[in-house]
């Protein structure tokens, strides 16, 4: 049988001290992942009577739970910061280990972040000097080759505050990177290790992959919302040349979108000092990316998953495991099979056995419906990583 532990532990994680075992007091768990930062929250209700919760919030407010499966993988942590307590439920909102240990002290080290050279060593720099509670492995850090200069030092800035605009600083491919912290297994009978920060590249062709079935799809919990209400298909971009005089590109118009919709035009659209060639490039992005609509969806589904273990490039097999696996292993890759592909409007790529491979940007779980809501990321990052270099170099206005 599949179940989840609840542990609690003091707030040290140089040296976590084990307190008790929550698990036969839980009702309920809910985790809640998103990038940046991996897991952002667990919340978590104990069924006790009011006065013995309002108790334990008292005693036990600021410090770490840890939560494992029977097969002692470590599937989420927080930091207990908001207790609420009522005749009704007793719940405990916790912090993801992001923006407990990435929000906590500043970065204020204008040498090092002048040596470091790129955005990986200032990440690098960052979360040794200023998030002494993540992991000093490093090695699952991605190095960009993005340097550093001239993206400006911001004085007293949280890591939290920096990270996500050295990854939106991306390569000189403009491939999208996400930051996460996840959390180790556990050692039996020993305390939980720092969660190791991660630093990788964007992509449907790395594990973990899990597969998403038609059969157990929760009743409406598919929902689709397309919009247009950002229509651009024709435009013309202002920008500050190397003379310092007002330039213009050509326009550029996709003729489909003006057929399928209407014509609109953006034309002072101004990104201040650029290259002829990055104002062009940033024109026509802009126009891939609006011309079309632009989509979200999420799906929730409950009973199970089957884990998908890559075996050649496009062929996977595995085996069945539950809905927290996702969690654990977050952030994750998903196979659709069973769902016509005209229902799954996402950024994906399709492997050779006609099933799209998708990312997934956010996902929730609920413990006691035993409910999984996945968000899969909808559209092509490529554009917000051109105008985040861009405005990085201070070239947006």
């Amino acid at each position: 049988m599949w179940t989840l532990e609840t542990l609690l532990y003091d707030g040290d994680y140089d040296s976590p001290g084990f307190i008790e075992r929550l698990t036969p007091k839980v009702s309920n768990i809910q985790i809640v992942c998103a990038l940046h930062g991996g897991v952002s929250s667990v919340a978590i209700s104990l069924a006790e009577n009011m006065e013995d919760a309002f108790e334990f919030a008292l005693r036990n407010i600021g410090r770490r739970i840890f939560i494992v499966d029977n097969d002692l993988q470590a599937v989420a942590e927080g930091t207990i910061v908001r207790p609420t307590i009522s005749e009704g439920s007793n719940d405990f909102v916790c912090w993801g280990p992001y923006d407990r240990l990435c929000f906590a002290q500043v970065y204020q080290d204008l040498t090092s972040w002048i040596s470091s050279g790129t955005t990986t060593g200032v990440l690098k720099d960052m979360l040794t000097d200023e998030c002494p509670g993540v992991n000093s492995d490093q090695t699952e850090i991605t190095e960009t080759a993005t340097n550093i200069f001239p993206f400006q030092f911001k004085d007293f800035s949280y890591p939290g505050e920096i990270i996500p605009q050295l990854a939106a600083m991306s390569d000189f491919q403009n491939l999208t990177y996400d930051f996460w912290l996840r959390s180790l297994d556990p050692t039996p009978g020993a305390a939980p290790k720092k969660p190791q920060a991660y630093f990788k590249i964007r992509s449907t062709q790395v594990s973990p992959h899990y597969e998403a079935r038609s059969s157990n799809f929760a009743s409406g919990g598919v929902r689709i919302t397309p919009d247009i209400t950002r229509l651009v298909n024709s435009l013309r971009v202002l920008y500050t040349n190397s003379a310092g005089a007002t330039a213009q590109t050509g326009g550029a118009s996709d003729a489909d979108s003006q057929s399928d919709f209407w014509l609109r035009e953006l034309f002072k659209l101004t990104i201040g000092r650029a290259t002829e060639t990055a104002a062009e490039q940033y024109r026509d992005s802009y126009i891939g990316r609006f011309a079309d609509v632009q989509q979200t969806i999420s799906f929730e589904v409950n009973g199970w998953l089957q884990r998908l273990v890559k075996r050649t490039e496009d062929q996977f097999g595995g085996g069945r495991e539950p809905l927290w696996k996702a969690v654990a292993d977050f952030p994750v890759g998903f196979r659709w099979l069973g769902a016509p592909p005209e229902r799954i409007p996402v950024s994906g790529s399709w492997g050779l056995d006609g099933r799209i491979l998708f990312w997934t940007s956010a996902l929730t779980y609920d413990y006691a419906s035993n409910m999984l809501t996945i968000q899969p990321d909808t559209e092509p990052r490529e554009f917000e990583n051109i105008i985040n270099r861009l405005q990085s170099m201070g070239g947006i206005s």
